[in-house]
């Protein structure tokens, strides 16, 4: 966490991850995104606040082909992190 004051007001600033899962349907995305022990999985073995967004493969190559890629959520496309399933 990154502390700051400025003419005496204090901030405080803290990175977070959004981890993108490409799926190969809709309704696996949404399995995927409502699954609570994936979430807490996250909660529990990385420390920085992290947030898993789950979309389908079309959603993701449409904003692709738009050159929209940025704009998915402000993401990062991250490829598959080892030992998860």
């Amino acid at each position: 966490m990154e502390e700051l004051a400025e003419d005496g007001v204090h901030y405080q600033y803290q990175s977070d991850f959004d981890l993108l899962a490409v799926m190969k349907n809709e309704a696996l995305a949404l399995k995927v995104e409502r699954k609570d022990s994936l979430h807490n999985r996250l909660i529990r073995e990385v420390k920085t606040p992290t947030s898993l967004i789950a979309e389908d493969i079309h959603f993701v190559n449409r904003r692709i082909a738009k050159a929209r890629y940025a704009l998915i959520y402000n993401s990062a496309i991250c490829p598959r992190v080892s030992g998860w399933r």
